[in-house]
């Protein structure tokens, strides 16, 4: 898709993404602006040094996903090497404001910064608005929720996040650390003297392993426990928490201190561990909805499958809100259905709906509630609502909450993919439908017009002149016009037979009957037909039954026949043989033509087909073939067509049962 850029246009309207796994809502907001300014909009991306070697590989794959994106959705993507991914945006804009192409609208996600950060850093709209060196003032559109994922909890309580379980490990961390102090002085009593330093170093092993294990609180509780069980215990002679000397109140104040650093150090593992484990969590949750979505067929089932996986993944109640196929503007649960929403609720679903934004838990709007709504979202539009409902809110954080982003991108393709190859189907349906009536009417107007024509014809000449043409004459014009009524018949019969045959209409009655008795009665029916056409036919010496529906074996024989004396030469010979073959019986049909093109062979039982360009000049709907082979394929059999060495087209009838005439047992196909 090319950019949007209107012609005689000018300026641009500059999309800036920070956090790349929710850009979509800055890109829809970024492409309508364009659209009413009546300009082109493009994406900048700033390639720098600050993200961390372990961070580097996996934005860089989320921003090619975003660019790709906004090129699908008619950006124009500009990339820059800057100091500082700010900086770059302003470079960009100063270079924009001295050509033709200057920047009118900076599109940016609106994210508040709290703590201390608000007297180092501002934010990113105060920073572009107090840019001074712009030759006109840049207008900023900051978006709401667009960036960020906000945490239930406040941001001290997720800095010291502890559980209580986890609490009686750090303590029960301290004792274990307690008690080996105790035996190495029971039994190796000079390694712990009170003037070594082997009982701080045993308890900063502690600290160490409360930090690693449960986080940065968890190190900081147990150096404080562990620090007053030091003192009371080993620094204190009259086992209580008292300081006797400056020397006691250094060396203790340097232990707290020591212990500290530990668990501040060692808790930076467990925050990259719990960094990797998020990112594998997100991982394997999207490549098992993109496994799920690829076992099924239609989208119902595949909603069923997600919720079932992200149940199951998420461990939380799931729902699909999908529009109504009656009304798209109205969403329903497409999956459960038996979910029932208090009124607040069901405003935060419909707000997340109307305004493609997150609502709910962990969001800007309906913070109070324990479902987190999520806008199913792709380049063409909105497409439903995915809600979860969030158990533990105080265990909701930001990394969660930018999973079940991830997680309802991924849903919102998936769904897409299937409506788009539903829709896909139907066209290739209407385009089937079209052309099959169109091969219809272009039969009906041609191949069934002329033999009405001829008999129209030939019976308007036998009134006007009847009396004075001849005997032989009279009885010629009598039979054109019976011919002809008779082919005319034989097309309409083959129309309305391949609709029965399609809509499963016909009903098969198998009775054994000999070929020769077949054969007769498609002799004698054919004979006018064949009048022009030697047919030679030959039977086994011994008299065998098939099992089949007599009339619809006669009408597969009849319209091979006449395939064969409509497409060879008038005098030559047809040639017809049936023979048993081990358990299954073979009719051949051989003309001596000029046979089927052999790169036509695969389509010879198409229906509507005309193999040669001639066909267009021979009379006939193109459908005697196809009813010949849903004949045969509705009653187990099979046909063939091959081309003889020596010239002519052999068409080759299977049936699947067989048995001598005079015996009673059954020699059928497996």
């Amino acid at each position: 898709m090319k950019p949007s850029n209107a012609p005689g246009s000018t300026g641009t309207v500059l999309v800036w993404v920070e956090d790349y796994p929710s850009a979509l809502p800055l890109l829809r907001m970024a492409k309508r602006k364009a659209r009413e300014l009546g300009v082109g909009w493009e994406i900048i991306h700033v390639s720098t040094s600050v993200y961390r070697r372990h961070e580097l590989e996996h934005e860089a794959s989320q921003a090619l996903s975003t660019l790709a994106l906004a090129e699908q959705m008619g950006a124009k993507t500009t990339h820059i090497i800057a100091k500082s991914a700010r900086d770059g945006v302003a470079k960009l804009i100063r270079d924009r404001a001295q050509s033709d192409q200057p920047i009118q609208l900076l599109v940016l996600a609106k994210r508040e910064i709290n703590g201390l950060k608000r007297f180092i850093r501002k934010s990113a709209v105060d920073y572009f608005a107090g840019l001074r060196d712009l030759p006109l003032p840049l207008r900023i559109l900051a978006v709401e929720g667009s960036g960020d994922v906000v945490s239930p909890a406040p941001e001290l309580f997720n800095l010291f996040k502890v559980s209580l379980l986890e609490l009686i490990n750090c303590i029960m961390a301290v004792a274990v650390a307690t008690a080996i102090i105790q035996m190495l002085d029971l039994l190796i009593p000079s390694t712990v003297s009170p003037q070594d330093y082997n009982k701080p170093i045993i308890y900063m092993i502690a600290c160490a392993f409360a930090a690693g294990r449960y986080g940065l609180f968890a190190g900081i509780f147990t150096a404080i426990v562990s620090f007053i069980i030091y003192n009371v215990m080993y620094v204190s002679p009259d086992m209580h928490l008292a300081i006797t000397s400056t020397t006691d109140a250094v060396n203790l104040g340097l232990y707290l201190v020591a212990a500290l650093v530990i668990s501040f150090f060692t808790s930076q593992t467990f925050s990259q561990r719990e960094k990797y484990a998020s990112r594998a969590q997100r991982t394997h949750a999207l490549f098992q909805l993109h496994r799920v979505a690829m076992d099924y067929r239609t989208r119902a089932e595949a909603v069923e499958a997600l919720h079932n996986e992200l149940t199951g993944i998420l461990g939380s109640d799931v729902i699909f809100f999908l529009p109504s196929a009656l009304n798209p503007n109205v969403l329903e649960p497409a999956y459960p259905k038996n979910i029932e929403f208090a009124p607040r609720e069901q405003e935060a679903m419909a707000a997340c709906w109307q305004e493609n934004k997150a609502t709910g838990l962990g969001s800007l709007y309906y913070t109070d509630l324990s479902w987190r709504f999520i806008p199913l979202l792709t380049s063409q539009g909105e497409i439903g609502v995915l809600g979860v409902r969030i158990e533990d809110a105080t265990r909701f954080d930001i990394p969660s909450g930018r999973l079940l982003n991830a997680i309802g991108d991924q849903a919102a393709l998936i769904i897409e993919r299937f409506e788009l190859g539903q829709l896909m189907e139907e066209s290739r349906l209407r385009e089937e439908r079209e052309k099959l009536r169109s091969m219809l009417l272009s039969s009906v107007s041609h191949d069934l017009k002329t033999p009405l024509a001829s008999v129209i014809g030939a019976l308007s000449v036998y009134q006007t002149m009847g009396t004075n043409l001849s005997e032989e004459h009279r009885q010629t014009l009598i039979m054109t016009a019976l011919e002809e009524a008779q082919r005319l018949d034989s097309f309409i019969t083959n129309i309305l037979d391949m609709t029965r045959l399609e809509s499963g209409g016909i009903d098969f009655r198998k009775e054994w009957i000999t070929p020769d008795d077949i054969f007769r009665k498609v002799e004698r029916r054919m004979k006018n037909r064949m009048r022009n056409h030697q047919l030679i036919v030959s039977l086994p010496p011994e008299p065998n039954e098939i099992s089949i529906d007599p009339s619809s074996a006669e009408q597969v024989l009849q319209n091979l026949l006449d395939n064969a004396a409509k497409y060879t030469p008038s005098g030559t010979q047809i040639d017809l043989r049936a023979y048993p073959d081990g358990k299954q019986y073979v009719i051949e049909l051989r003309d001596h033509g000029d046979g089927i093109p052999a790169d036509k062979l695969g389509k010879v039982f198409d229906k509507y087909a005309r193999l040669h360009k001639a066909d267009s000049q021979v009379a006939g709907t193109g459908l005697g073939l196809s009813i010949c082979k849903s004949i045969m394929q509705a009653q187990g059999g099979r046909i063939e067509a091959t081309n003889h060495p020596d010239g002519g087209a052999i068409f080759t009838l299977v049936f699947p049962q067989w048995r001598r005439k005079r015996d009673t047992s059954v020699e059928s196909a497996a």
